[in-house]
């Protein structure tokens, strides 16, 4: 089964790995400025505005933050005010009844 030798591939990966990677530090990281697609990009993606801009606030604020748990907790906060949007919810409800998702404009 494909699944079970990828598994075995990435536990061998990480024991070769193990004690070889620098820890992560603490405190905010410098990243370039997240830049919201062009609306053809979002219209050919089926991306709502609404979603990447959440999803942009949420990267800038887990970068901003101090610690790897506030960096998280900022991602788990931006998970679920995505999972709260109209587009979100077209689309959970979508794939539940077996159809096209229809996107409000």
């Amino acid at each position: 089964d494909n699944y079970e030798l990828l598994i075995l591939q990435a536990a061998a990966m990480v024991r070769v790995m193990q004690g070889q990677l620098p820890r992560i530090t603490e405190g905010p990281v410098d990243i370039p400025e997240p830049v919201m697609p062009d609306s053809k990009t979002l219209v050919d993606s089926n991306l709502s505005a609404e979603s990447v801009n959440i999803a942009i606030r949420t990267i800038k604020a887990g970068a901003a933050a101090e610690t790897l748990d506030a960096a998280l907790e900022s991602g788990y906060k931006g998970f679920g005010e995505i999972a709260c949007t109209e587009a979100a919810r077209e689309g959970i409800s979508a794939f539940l009844e077996k159809r096209k998702p229809v996107f409000k404009k």
